[in-house]
């Protein structure tokens, strides 16, 4: 970072995470928000292959006799239902809930 504590790529800095968290963290507790975070991000994954998987399920309960190829494309339909569902809910979670967060400068 440069001297007036501005990433050099000023595109990034809105980017979540990139330079956030070690901006505004405080050095003392920044191995726990980053680990926290690395935390987050894999619920999200695992919750997010959950939740294909369970899609997938369904889907080849609903019909027995699609080979796996039409069950996984039957399925991919589904994909971008849950990711507005989730954008959605988070958008909301960001705007509704929980406090504000500040930058002290």
């Amino acid at each position: 970072m440069n001297p007036a504590h501005e990433p050099e790529y000023p595109a990034l800095h809105r980017v979540p995470g990139i330079f956030y968290l070690n901006a505004w963290t405080e050095s003392s507790l920044r191995a726990t928000v980053l680990s926290f975070r690395g935390m987050a991000i894999n619920l999200g994954y695992g919750l997010a292959g959950i939740g294909f998987a369970s899609v997938t399920a369904a889907v080849r309960s609903s019909a027995p006799g699609l080979s796996e190829n039409a069950i996984f494309s039957k399925a991919l339909i589904y994909l971008p239902i849950g990711f507005a569902a989730g954008a959605a809910l988070l958008v909301l979670t960001a705007r509704f809930g929980g406090k504000s967060v500040r930058r002290q400068s």
